[in-house]
């Protein structure tokens, strides 16, 4: 699968053979470009937005939550949680609040500086 290929079967409506999504899913894996391009569609389409954060991977993960869960910690889905103080935690899911700081992105590198990553 191409990018192109990739971006028009995103845009359309998703229903695809169970092939064509190992391919589709097999191609964002692949290709990082499309990987984070899906990621930085997903977080607007969840209205957020990559610029309030240090790269689009924790965008997605601390964007990502089910509809059943409107706080970020208690989401089984939610990987990263950023705090009232701008830093950015993984969640620990033994049944409480307990969390990991994080100084860096797990999937990219990207250092997380508290300062300026403050929610609104």
């Amino acid at each position: 699968m191409q990018c192109h290929e990739f971006r028009a079967k995103c845009e359309r409506s998703m229903r695809l053979t169970p092939e064509a999504y190992a391919a589709w899913v097999g191609h964002m894996n692949a290709c990082s470009e499309c990987g984070e391009w899906y990621m930085a569609r997903e977080v607007e389409r969840w209205g957020g937005e990559v610029s309030g954060f240090p790269c689009v991977h924790v965008a997605y993960y601390a964007t990502l939550r089910s509809a059943d869960y409107r706080d970020a910690p208690s989401c089984p889905d939610c990987l990263v949680v950023r705090e009232p103080d701008g830093s950015f935690v993984l969640p620990i899911r033994d049944g409480g609040r307990t969390a990991a700081t994080i100084r860096f992105c797990p999937w990219c590198g990207t250092e997380l500086k508290p300062e300026g990553n403050a929610p609104d």
